[in-house]
């Protein structure tokens, strides 16, 4: 138990005790409520405890989960820039390359329909 300072006269004591009432009534009765107040059911809580090494399970399914998908994503990126290149961007060269063969074949036509044209009308 503290002892009370022995410097200071019983009087001023009590006006110290006495100005502090408030706080010993307060503190009384939050502690009286607190004692009364229930606990809680912990049936839930010892529930979400029994539940913890199914969640640690989860949770490591869905981060191996989620770098699957990413090596997916990875793998469907490359699958689509093979294509484009090897199949879109080719194919337009093949295109390019038809087309000047076809021009090329369309000026020797040209020519060859003039020179059979200046023949037929005898201009040689």
């Amino acid at each position: 138990t503290p002892t009370p300072p022995t410097d200071l006269p019983a009087s001023t004591l009590a006006v110290l005790v006495l100005a502090h009432t408030h706080l010993y009534t307060n503190l009384s009765t939050q502690l009286t409520q607190l004692q009364s107040t229930p606990l809680p059911d912990s049936t839930p809580l010892t529930h979400l405890i029994d539940l913890q090494p199914r969640i640690t399970q989860l949770q490591a399914k869905q981060h191996k989960q989620a770098q699957e998908l990413a090596d997916l994503r990875s793998r469907s990126a490359q699958a689509v820039e093979k294509w484009y290149t090897g199949g879109v961007m080719e194919m337009g060269e093949q295109w390019a390359d038809w087309e000047e063969r076809v021009r090329e074949v369309e000026i020797l036509v040209r020519r060859r329909e003039a020179a059979k044209r200046r023949e037929e009308e005898g201009v040689v």
